[in-house]
C-alpha cells in the first residue's frame, strides 16, 4: 500500500474513532438530562411559562407578551407549538430544553475542534456533557438551554463563515438566522453578537478581509434592524415613567463573592441558585457536605484559567489544524484563545457594568451562553496538560469522578420550589373555610397552579409583611394556613412574630424545598374548644 492510501486510511480511521467517542457523549449527555426530569416540582418561573403556553394563543404571545413581561416572545412561540404536541405536562415543557441542550454538544465539540484539534473537541464536549450546570438548565422549563443551543450555533457560523465553509448552516446566513433567534430568545442573547463584533474590530485583519468585514457589517446592522423593536418596547418599558424601573430587584448586588459562586456553579460547586437566599453545595457524599471539595475544584478551575492566559501571553494565539500544527494561511486570522476570551469575558463585563452603573443584573442563569467558552478554555488547559495519551485517560477519569459527585447530588436532593408537595399538605389537611395566606403575593400563581380546591379562602401578603396589614388580612379566620417562599429569614421571622402579634398561634409546621408551610389557629378558638 503506498504512503498516501495509507496516510489516508489511517485518517480515516481517526475520524471514525472520533465520530464514535462523540455519538457516546452525546448518548450520555441525553441520559443524564432526560433521568428523573420530572421528578421535581415545577418552580415559580416554570409555571409562569407553563401559564403562558396554556393561557394564551400564539398571537398574544408574538404581539401582547413583549410589552408585559421583560423576556422576548420567540422561545415562548416555539414551546407553544411545541407543547400542542407534546402537551403541558412538566416532562413536556421540559423536554424542549433536553433536546436543545443535547443539540448543543456536537456544535461545542465541531468549535473547539476547530479553535484547536479533535482532543480540545472531545474535552469540551465531555465537560458540557458532565457540568451539573447544563444539565440542571437542561431539566428546566425556561429559555436558557435554548439560549444557549443559539450562542453555539451561532458561533459554530461565524467560524464558517470565516473559513467558507459549505452549508446554510454554518454561513453567514446560517449566522444570521441563529443570531436573530438568539436575540428573541432573550433579552441578553444581544451580548452574543456585541462580544463577537468585539473580537472582530480587535482581531480579525480587515486589509487580509476586507470583503468579509463588510459582510459582516451587513449583516450585524441586518440583526440590529430586526432586533430594534424587542429592545425599543423594552426601553420604552423600563423608562416609561421617566424613571428607570427595573424588574430584576431580587438579584443581590455584584461582589467579588458573586464572581466567585458563579465560577463554581458551573463547574459543580453548588447548584444554581433557583432562589437568590439559598444556594447550596452539591458536593454532599452520604449526607455529609463536602464543600471544602467544591471550592478547590473552583480554586483548580481558576488555576488553569490562569495557566492558559501565562501560556498564551509566552507562547502567542494561533489557530491549530486538528493535529497541534499551525494551521494553513487561510485559517491564520482566526486567534483561538482570543476569540473565547471575548465570547467570554465581553458579555460578563457588559453585565457587570450594568450592575454597578444601573442594576444588579449579574445571576448564575444569564451566563449560560458565556459559559460554554469557559468550558473550552478549561478543556484546553487540560489537554495541553494531558499531553500523552496514558495523561488523557487519567484526565478523563479526573473529570468524570470530580463532576459525577456533584451530578449525583443533582439526583438526590430536591433543588426546586416544592410547590406540588406544599400545596398538597394544605388541600389534603384544611377544612372548609379555612384561609390561605400565601406571601410573597406574586406565588400565587405557582399555588393556584397546584391547587384544586374551591371551598378555601385566599389572601396574599408581601415578603416581610407586618402589624395591620397581617391583622387586617387574618381578622376574620379561624385557622389559617401561611405558604411562605422567596424570604430570608428575617423577612420569616417577621411575618411569623405578627401572626402571633394577631392573636394565632402555630400548630404545624412542615418544611419543603424553599417553602415553608405552618398552620395557624386563633388563640381564642383555641381557649373555647
Amino acid at each position: 500500500m503506498s504512503r498516501p492510501a495509507s496516510s489516508l486510511e489511517t485518517h480515516l480511521d481517526r475520524v471514525r474513532r472520533e465520530h464514535v467517542l462523540l455519538a457516546g457523549i452525546v448518548l450520555v449527555a441525553f441520559g443524564l438530562r432526560a433521568y428523573a426530569i420530572g421528578a421535581e416540582s415545577l418552580w415559580y418561573d416554570e409555571v409562569y411559562t407553563a401559564r403562558v403556553v396554556l393561557d394564551r394563543g400564539i398571537r398574544n404571545i408574538v404581539f401582547v407578551l413583549p410589552t408585559e413581561d421583560v423576556h422576548p416572545p420567540l422561545y415562548y412561540a416555539i414551546l407553544w407549538v411545541w407543547t400542542r404536541v407534546t402537551g403541558v405536562s412538566a416532562v413536556s415543557i421540559r423536554a424542549l430544553s433536553l433536546l436543545a441542550s443535547v443539540a448543543s454538544i456536537p456544535f461545542v465539540y465541531a468549535i473547539a475542534r476547530r479553535l484547536y484539534d479533535r482532543r480540545v473537541g472531545l474535552f469540551s464536549a465531555l465537560l458540557f456533557t458532565l457540568s451539573p450546570f447544563y444539565v440542571y438548565y437542561a431539566q428546566e422549563a425556561r429559555m436558557y438551554a435554548v439560549m444557549t443551543f443559539l450562542t453555539v450555533w451561532a458561533s459554530y457560523a461565524m467560524l464558517g463563515w470565516l473559513d467558507g465553509a459549505p452549508g446554510w448552516w454554518r454561513s453567514e446566513w446560517g449566522y444570521g438566522i441563529a443570531t436573530v433567534i438568539l436575540v428573541y430568545t432573550h433579552a441578553f442573547g444581544i451580548l452574543i453578537p456585541f462580544a463577537q463584533t468585539v473580537y472582530v474590530l480587535a482581531f480579525v485583519d480587515r486589509t487580509d478581509a476586507r470583503e468579509w468585514f463588510v459582510d459582516w457589517r451587513n449583516m450585524q446592522t441586518r440583526v440590529g434592524f430586526i432586533a430594534a423593536p424587542y429592545y425599543l418596547i423594552l426601553l420604552s418599558d423600563m423608562l416609561g415613567s421617566g424613571r428607570l424601573v427595573s424588574r430584576v430587584e431580587w438579584i443581590p448586588p455584584i461582589t467579588p463573592v458573586r464572581f466567585w459562586e458563579i465560577l463554581g456553579s458551573h463547574v459543580g460547586r453548588t447548584v444554581p441558585p433557583a432562589s437568590t437566599f439559598h444556594r447550596p453545595s452539591l458536593w454532599t457524599v452520604a449526607g455529609d457536605g463536602l464543600l471544602v471539595v467544591g471550592e478547590l475544584v473552583t480554586l483548580a478551575a481558576l488555576a488553569l484559567l490562569a495557566f492558559l492566559a501565562v501560556r498564551h501571553v509566552l507562547a502567542g494565539d494561533e489557530a491549530d489544524d486538528g493535529d497541534g500544527e499551525i494551521a494553513d494561511p487561510d485559517r491564520a486570522q482566526l486567534r483561538p484563545d482570543a476569540f473565547l476570551a471575548c465570547w467570554l469575558i465581553v458579555p460578563l463585563a457588559a453585565i457587570s457594568a450594568a450592575s454597578v452603573l444601573v442594576t444588579p443584573l449579574l445571576f448564575d442563569r444569564f451566563t449560560a451562553p458565556a459559559g460554554v467558552a469557559l468550558l473550552i478554555l478549561l478543556a484546553r488547559a487540560v489537554t495541553l496538560l494531558a499531553d500523552t495519551d496514558r495523561a488523557t485517560i487519567l484526565a478523563v477519569g479526573m473529570i468524570v469522578l470530580v463532576l459525577g459527585v456533584p451530578l449525583a447530588g443533582l439526583y438526590t436532593e430536591s433543588h426546586k420550589h416544592e410547590y406540588d408537595s406544599a400545596v398538597g399538605v394544605i388541600e389534603n389537611n384544611a377544612e372548609s373555610g379555612d384561609l390561605v395566606v400565601v406571601t410573597p403575593f406574586w406565588a400565587t400563581d405557582a399555588y393556584d397552579y397546584y391547587s384544586t380546591r374551591e371551598d378555601l379562602s385566599h389572601a396574599t401578603l408581601p415578603a416581610g409583611a407586618s402589624g395591620p396589614e397581617v391583622t387586617m388580612t387574618v381578622r376574620d379566620a379561624d385557622t389559617v394556613w401561611l405558604l411562605v417562599t422567596h424570604q430570608n429569614a428575617s423577612q420569616r421571622a417577621t411575618v411569623r412574630q405578627s401572626m402571633d402579634d394577631a392573636g394565632l398561634t402555630t400548630t404545624r409546621h412542615e418544611a419543603f424545598t424553599y417553602i415553608d408551610v405552618y398552620k395557624y389557629e386563633s388563640v381564642a378558638s383555641e381557649s373555647g374548644s
